[in-house]
């Protein structure tokens, strides 16, 4: 763990089009019991200075607000803020490898794949050489980007947002840019939420304000497509490849489908209140529901197939922003206005916590061996911060 430090990057090269800001903190993690976590006051974070934290690897400030979450690579971490610049930052140090403009403010996930960064702004949609941040090659999407790309076997597929829009899903070749194919979609009414375009097995799927459907990756044939009666206005898409769960706000934005991805029938519906939209991910035999604003702050963990609750984590705090969950080895990750928790899930209960300098809104990334997490202050400062698997 390197020693305390405060570092200041200011970057203008030929293979980027701007210049970004990050000033950087390492520290070593503070050894903190249960007790105390669930035992500590609720206004104690607001205490923690905006340039330093006992409980990270390090922490980087960016220049402007990040509002989504890190790529993470086996040597990098990438986050794009709201003034269009995406930064790579070393995993091990914390140090500025690259700054980036490709966009007209890419404010939104960049995500990693084979060497590769695709990050997308409010019309365009770029790849970046991960080692270097030089542009590989960029479009223009005319009504923008709603939700994350997924990339699989050297194709890229970009949901767009409008409900006007022409083109509802893009194919792009990975390498080159060029596109292979668009889905219009009788009567597709736009993909939203985060994500709204993922893979179930060998199949697309595609999740529009009333419509899931079912395509063939290769040339965007439909291959089924399905509607639910009352319930539409969905928001939020998760599968494990067998399953596909649909979040709704029909009766509550709390409702969320459980659909069987062989023929679309529905299996099963849940709510989770009255009031709060809810963050879904599904993990082989698992479905994780969280709340997504402020309001009741809890994170169920459901068998995916039959909905019946395994176990509730309830944020000691009480009344605070819950994001989405994930998974990696044996932990559940998920964040917490000013923190981020690691969970057993067998059972939910709290293994550790980390404490972060500003709000944390967006969902952890977690690798073997480090947790990732951005979050973002009112002053318009942005955080990225590496924290210690050691739960």
């Amino acid at each position: 763990m390197r020693k305390n430090s405060r570092r200041t990057f200011l970057k203008v090269a030929s293979v980027t089009i701007g210049a970004g800001s990050l000033v950087g903190t390492g520290a070593t993690k503070s050894a903190v019991r249960a007790a105390d976590l669930r035992d500590a006051s609720s206004d104690s974070e607001n205490d923690a200075p905006a340039d330093s934290n006992p409980d990270s690897n390090w922490t980087v400030t960016t220049s402007s607000t990040i509002y989504e979450p890190a790529a993470v690579s086996d040597e990098a971490v990438f986050a794009g803020s709201i003034d269009g610049f995406v930064y790579a930052i070393d995993r091990a140090t914390g140090d500025e490898r690259w700054t980036a403009q490709p966009n007209d403010q890419p404010k939104f996930t960049p995500v990693y794949a084979d060497g590769m960064l695709y990050t997308r702004g409010n019309t365009t949609f770029s790849a970046l050489d991960a080692d270097s941040g030089s542009v590989v090659w960029s479009t223009t999407i005319e009504d923008g980007t709603s939700a994350e790309p997924v990339v699989r076997d050297g194709v890229v597929f970009v949901p767009s947002p409008h409900f006007d829009a022409p083109e509802k899903l893009y194919a792009f070749d990975a390498e080159t840019g060029e596109t292979r194919w668009t889905f219009k979609g009788d009567g597709c009414k736009y993909a939203r939420g985060t994500p709204g375009v993922q893979f179930a097995g060998d199949e697309l799927l595609l999740l529009d304000e009333k419509t899931l459907w079912k395509l063939d990756p290769d040339d965007a044939s439909v291959l089924a497509s399905y509607n639910y009666g009352k319930y539409d206005d969905f928001y939020r898409l998760a599968t494990n490849g067998e399953m596909a769960y649909l979040s709704t706000s029909t009766d509550t934005p709390t409702d969320t489908l459980a659909i069987d991805v062989s023929d679309g029938s529905k299996r099963w519906m849940k709510s989770f209140g009255t009031d709060t939209p809810v963050h879904t991910i599904s993990m082989d035999d698992t479905l994780y529901v969280s709340n997504a604003q402020t309001g009741d702050s809890r994170l169920f963990a459901l068998d995916a197939t039959t909905g019946d609750r395994r176990w509730r984590f309830d944020e000691p705090r009480g009344n605070v922003n819950m994001t989405r969950a994930t998974v990696r080895g044996d932990a559940v990750f998920v964040g917490s206005e000013r923190r981020v928790y690691g969970l057993d899930p067998s059972d939910g209960s709290e293994r550790t916590h980390w404490e972060t300098s500003a709000s944390v809104t967006t969902t952890p990334v977690a690798t073997e061996d480090a947790v990732y997490s951005t979050s973002h202050d009112f002053d318009g400062n942005g955080y990225v911060y590496s924290f210690e698997r050691d739960e």
